[in-house]
């Protein structure tokens, strides 16, 4: 819930950098004419934070654990790192795609995520899905009971 929040409180911002960085590249920016326009494409992302969390929670903690077991104390810290990367390339079959569908609606390139979809197909939604593996990573660790 608290990354829903989040996302929805962030989202203009999003929306802007995203137009920024298109404009740098093609040289003209169309700007937010209003408060619809700076939230065009947030349903599809808040329908992929949910779940995107919940596989990166639901794989993290597992490969934690099991790496943590075969390593010493001293290495835990490879137990956490081998399981945030694993955890980020599991959460980036769902993040990728609802990425890539938010970018181009906030450009204002379509007008629903299924015209995104049927126009760049299932292989273009999760183009770049294993290069963003790492981009999702816990918090510094801290000494916690089980640890």
């Amino acid at each position: 819930m608290a990354g829903v929040s989040v996302e929805a409180a962030l989202y203009p911002l999003d929306t802007i950098k995203t137009q920024l960085q298109a404009a740098a590249s093609t040289r003209s920016l169309s700007g937010l004419a209003s408060l619809k326009t700076a939230y065009r494409g947030i349903g599809g992302n808040l329908l992929g934070v949910a779940p995107a969390t919940a596989v990166f929670m639901a794989v993290y903690e597992p490969v934690k654990l099991g790496l943590g077991a075969r390593l010493a104390e001293s290495q835990s810290w490879l137990a956490q790192t081998g399981a945030a990367a694993a955890a980020g390339i599991a959460s980036s079959v769902i993040r990728v795609p609802t990425e890539v569908v938010k970018q181009r609606m906030q450009l204002g390139l379509y007008p629903t995520p299924t015209k995104v979809s049927s126009h760049a197909g299932g292989r273009g939604v999760r183009a770049g899905t294993l290069g963003s593996g790492g981009g999702q990573t816990p918090p510094p660790h801290r000494r916690d009971v089980g640890d």
